[in-house]
């Protein structure tokens, strides 16, 4: 069973986040990411200093900042651009023109719902309803829920040298059979205009198609284990305000450690970690219940952590991925033990939300 241990404020002295900009790189889609922020180490609150602004935060602003102007001549929003061919590495999804302008915020129609699960989760009664849910259980990932890249387009992570990830996210990257998602990390090389990334990793996420706001979301997935690897469960919203919701966070060189954190955009970070024998031998189950004013993380039904204060009140999309880190990354880069092709196996999503 998980055992909840103490939070704690995460402050400055913490790992930063290690998403970027793609323009702070010069690459020319806008925005790229990391999975989240992670701590180094615990601190208590009386010992810590006060929290600075972390790296995704400053380049947050200067993207909304520096984003530029609408061009007529731009295709059409939700018309692919016509980037060079790559020379090498996987095939790249092309960037929707609309990754130039403001994040898109209206929530998009619902898509359709798989078949209601059996049963539940714990705590939850009758008045909570099944509102976006994937059972994963067709012959490809599902185009009305998902999107397979990020920040309305980017192919690419928070790829910063040193201090992010080394792989570019792919279609490719995503399948879907027995049940489960699967997103993998391999050692393919990635062409993304010009610079080349050693590694191509898959990500699953509801921007620009299925938004809320509160709610208990509830993914019951495998974790790979190997120095390296780096997958994350988590909320972000599409007005880019930094809060963020990390329902799970798993460095792969520790199998015994799940981390559960609250990052908000007034620099506070709060964060559970829960032990276990290894993470990764199984399946688990990864919650939170989001609610106004509270927010309670789970791991197999089990409450972990919970939080009352600057709890998020705008809309979120979930995200589910894989990230290879870098040589200062939080669990570092991939060793000579670490095995590829390695993934995140997802054997459902579900998201509920009270009647009202």
């Amino acid at each position: 069973m998980p055992r909840l241990l103490s939070s704690a404020p995460i402050r400055s002295r913490f790992r930063t986040r290690r998403r970027l900009l793609a323009a702070a790189l010069a690459l020319p889609l806008g925005v790229a990411l990391a999975a989240c922020q992670a701590p180094r180490t615990s601190t208590s609150p009386e010992s810590s200093a006060p929290p600075t602004s972390s790296i995704a935060q400053q380049a947050a602003r200067a993207y909304l900042a520096a984003r530029p102007s609408h061009d007529a001549s731009a295709a059409p929003a939700g018309q692919p651009a016509q980037p060079s061919a790559p020379a090498e590495g996987p095939t790249q999804q092309a960037a929707p023109a609309q990754a130039l302008v403001a994040p898109l915020v209206a929530n998009p129609a619902r898509p359709p719902l798989a078949s209601a699960p059996a049963s539940r989760p714990p705590g939850l009664d009758d008045s909570w309803r099944l509102v976006f849910g994937d059972e994963f259980n067709a012959s490809v990932l599902d185009p009305a829920k998902w999107v397979t890249n990020v920040w309305q387009g980017a192919q690419c992570g928070a790829n910063s040298g040193n201090h992010g990830s080394q792989n570019c996210y792919s279609p490719s990257a995503v399948t879907q059979s027995d049940g489960n998602a699967h997103l993998t990390a391999s050692q393919t090389p990635y062409n993304f205009n010009g610079r080349i990334f050693p590694y191509t990793s898959g990500i699953i996420n509801s921007d620009q198609q299925y938004f809320f706001t509160y709610g208990y979301v509830d993914v019951r997935a495998r974790l790979p284990k190997g120095k390296g690897f780096w997958p994350a469960i988590w909320l972000y919203n599409p007005a880019y305000t930094l809060d963020e919701i990390d329902i799970m966070e798993f460095i792969g060189e520790d199998q015994t450690t799940i981390f559960q954190t609250l990052h908000t955009k007034h620099g506070g970070e709060n964060q559970f970690k829960t032990r276990h024998a290894d993470w990764s031998a199984d399946y688990h189950n990864f919650a939170a219940r989001w609610e106004p004013g509270a927010l309670t993380f789970y791991i197999d039904g089990v409450q972990t952590g919970r939080l009352t204060n600057l709890v998020p009140s705008e809309k979120m999309y979930l995200m589910v991925n894989l990230d290879v880190g870098g040589p200062s990354s939080w669990g570092g880069a991939p060793n000579s033990a670490t095995r590829f092709p390695s993934s995140v196996d997802i054997d459902y999503v579900h998201i509920y939300q009270q009647a009202p």
